[in-house]
């Protein structure tokens, strides 16, 4: 059986699509956990109707506004299935996406597959997995993780099965308090305990995007959150023994970007100064980014400023941009 894990806070209007498009599943051996963090729209009287609809359904009701994490915590505290899949009460799913996911499971201890994001104006972008596979967390498919990273399949939660025992025996939980990235937090922390990963080329999961979300809105914290889960992905990378050249480029092309945006967002820093700018030049990784120069793009001297941590070039920069 698969546990579905749905948290719910005031989302009324795309809630009946959502929960229409699970009770449509080829695949009819689901329970669908409805963790109601306690909504003011409506959205919790919704969810109890449904229950009410289908037994298949049931709802958790919290006594106050906790998070998405602590919602999706609970749900899997509840959850009863062999596998745990999660989504999102604005988005939805294909029919046979469920039955799909669970075709490639034997054998693996996660199965994911693709994602379509969907813009207000009808844009739709595709993050699918290169090849329809199974295969074992080692060097030899070092690439392969790359790859998977390069198409951001790791960064979120949906569109993939979870077993549950590994989840529960291991404490593996959505980390509370974390702005942004506690997605990755948690898959990375899953990913640890396992061995065979299954991937399916497709996209059947449909991911409502918004102008407001976290991942486009500015974040004052931004490099610190950021630097944080790259230290994560790396330290994944080392553990598994899965430095290959290719997978080192890739996680010190993410580190420029990780740098360049952090030091390129300081204008909007009312109450920073250079101690801001020595902080992010001062990471133990920034001599290293000298081996990888070639695999990020932006202006020469930005790039000789971080590599001589020349935070006062930075500094004198952003002075003189202020008085133009």
């Amino acid at each position: 059986m698969i546990s579905i894990v749905i948290p719910v806070y005031n989302s009324k209007q795309y809630l009946h699509e959502c929960l229409t498009s699970v009770v449509r599943q080829h695949y009819c051996l689901w329970e669908c956990l409805l963790v109601d963090d306690s909504s003011n729209d409506g959205s919790g009287e919704l969810c109890d109707e449904w229950a009410e609809k289908d037994r298949r359904i049931k709802v958790i009701h919290l006594s106050s506004t906790q998070g998405v994490s602590a919602a999706r915590n609970k749900g899997v505290e509840e959850a009863d299935g062999e596998w745990i899949c999660f989504i999102d009460s604005d988005d939805w799913i294909e029919p046979d996406l469920l039955e799909e996911l669970l075709s490639k499971a034997k054998g693996a201890e996660i199965v994911l597959s693709g994602q379509v994001r969907e813009y207000a104006d009808g844009e739709k972008i595709f993050y699918i997995p290169e090849y329809t596979q199974t295969f074992t967390l080692d060097v030899e498919h070092a690439d392969t993780i790359v790859e998977i990273n390069r198409r951001f399949l790791l960064y979120a939660p949906h569109e993939k099965l979870y077993r549950t025992d590994i989840i529960k025996e291991h404490g593996i939980v959505f980390p509370l308090g974390c702005q942004y990235g506690e997605d990755l937090i948690f898959n990375y922390q899953y990913l640890v305990h396992v061995r065979t990963i299954s991937t399916i080329a497709t996209a059947k999961y449909h991911y409502r995007m918004s102008s407001n979300t976290l991942s486009t809105a500015f974040r004052p914290h931004q490099f610190d959150e950021d630097y944080e889960q790259w230290l994560i992905v790396k330290k994944f990378f080392e553990k598994h023994q899965l430095l290959t050249y290719q997978a080192e480029a890739y996680l010190y092309q993410r580190l420029w970007g990780i740098v360049y945006d952090g030091i390129f967002l300081y204008p909007k820093l009312s109450q920073t100064g250079r101690g801001y700018l020595k902080k992010i030049l001062n990471i133990p990784e920034i001599s290293k980014l000298r081996n990888y120069k070639n695999v990020f793009s932006c202006a020469c001297w930005i790039k000789a400023a971080i590599l001589f941590k020349s935070h006062i070039s930075f500094y004198c920069y952003f002075r003189y941009k202020a008085l133009l």
